[in-house]
Order: structure tokens, then C-alpha cells, then sequence
């Protein structure tokens, strides 16, 4: 049966995500206007460099070793 687990290279991503939507909320609350398309530009770099910096880790083989990616 396949792992369903999130590499770690996605779970960056999806943390980047969210981490977007925290920092546009915070700036609005701050009083800044984000417009969407300058929250969205923040969302693809963020998570571009999260998926950049963070490598797949180890993935475990069929007979139980494990290889780095």
C-alpha cells in the first residue's frame, strides 16, 4: 500500500500557504491594503522558495532502507 504522507517538500509548500494568509492578515490589520493580486504575487514566491530551500527528505524503499532524494 502506498504512503499517503506529504513529503516534506509539499508539507513546506502548504505551509507556505498558509503562512501567506496569515502575513496579508496581519497587514490588513496593520491598516496596509493588499490588493489579491500583490497577496497572490506573496503567496507564489513564498511558497516557490519554501519548495526551493526544502529538500524531499528520505523516502523509505520497498524493502525497508532508506535513500535520501
Amino acid at each position: 500500500m502506498a504512503d499517503l504522507k506529504p513529503t516534506p517538500k509539499l508539507a513546506a509548500a502548504g505551509t507556505a500557504g498558509a503562512l501567506t494568509i496569515v502575513i496579508v492578515y496581519v497587514a490588513s490589520l496593520a491598516g496596509l491594503d493588499v490588493p489579491e493580486y500583490v497577496a497572490t504575487a506573496v503567496g507564489v514566491l513564498i511558497t516557490w522558495a519554501a519548495g526551493y530551500l526544502k529538500s524531499e527528505g528520505m523516502l523509505k524503499r520497498k524493502d525497508g532502507r532508506h535513500e535520501a532524494t
